[in-house]
């Protein structure tokens, strides 16, 4: 069976998928749940990797700053996958700054 780890705190997974959609998740795969009120943060991330694929490099997972991610991204996109959601590891300082450095660093990548 798949394995699913959902980062999302309880409540941005009440917003993001509902109950509805969180259900059908679980019965298609076995969803791991982070149940803590804040963010996982990169070190968060990788050390969740870490714990649940002891097998599995993290940095094929979890970047870890804009450089890492475009290097994942465009492996992925070589694999055939087309279709991305990027976030930040935690909550960032400014969102401002978060979605001015998305512009500048990922929107190149769109085709």
């Amino acid at each position: 069976m798949i394995k699913v780890l959902l980062t999302h705190t309880p409540q941005a997974r009440r917003q993001y998928y509902g109950e509805r959609s969180l259900n059908g998740l679980q019965a298609l795969a076995q969803v791991v749940l982070h149940d803590a009120d804040d963010a996982l943060d990169a070190a968060g991330l990788i050390e969740a990797v870490r714990l649940r694929r002891p097998d599995a490099d993290p940095a094929t997972l979890v970047a870890t700053g804009w450089g890492d991610a475009r290097k994942l991204i465009e492996a992925y996109v070589a694999a055939g996958i087309s279709k991305f959601v990027i976030r930040p590891a935690g909550t960032p300082a400014s969102l401002d700054r978060f979605v001015e450095d998305f512009a500048r660093e990922m929107m190149p990548l769109q085709n």
